[in-house]
């Protein structure tokens, strides 16, 4: 990599970091959102919907009760050079751009992740951050096939865990 590319990296990173620290902040979750236990329907609400958490087969089986506003979150692994990587995938995560819906639903991925002893082992923090970086780079139209949803995993985990960006997000 040249030099002249390195400056252009650094600067497109040290702008990508300050919104991303502008987009991300604390936030506690709405106690007055339900929580459901599953018979089928939404694991959990927020201010403008359901929250449905499952496998892809139960992902399938309740598209038909779906409505606008409804987030729906994959649970599954991603799999590379044969190491299972728990995983929740949030679909179509670049339409929900307001911080406290987002922050809410995270909230409600990590109560599910605790009350089914799931091994997804992230921050909010890191969530938050990751979720923020997908939807910039959507609304910038750039890799769309790849941040129209976000794929929540371990491995990322390490991505957002360099001191300076925790630094620059508290």
């Amino acid at each position: 990599m040249t030099k002249k590319n390195k400056i252009k990296t650094l600067i497109f990173l040290s702008i990508t970091i300050g919104l991303v620290s502008y987009l991300s902040y604390d936030h506690e979750y709405h106690e007055e959102y339900s929580i459901n236990e599953y018979d089928n329907g939404p694991f959990g609400r927020y201010k403008k919907g359901n929250i449905y958490i499952g496998d892809r087969e139960y992902i399938l089986s309740i598209l038909s009760q779906v409505n606008p506003g409804d987030v729906l979150i994959e649970q599954g692994y991603k799999v590379e050079d044969g190491n299972y990587d728990p995983n929740y995938k949030i679909y179509s995560s670049y339409q929900i751009t307001d911080k406290d819906d987002r922050n809410d639903i995270l909230n409600v991925l990590l109560l599910y992740n605790k009350v089914n002893n799931w091994e997804l082992d992230r921050t909010i923090e890191s969530m938050r951050v990751e979720w923020t970086v997908h939807n910039l780079l959507y609304g910038l139209g750039l890799y769309q096939d790849r941040t129209r949803d976000v794929d929540l995993n371990n491995e990322d985990e390490e991505t957002f865990r360099n001191p300076l960006l925790k630094r620059i997000i508290k």
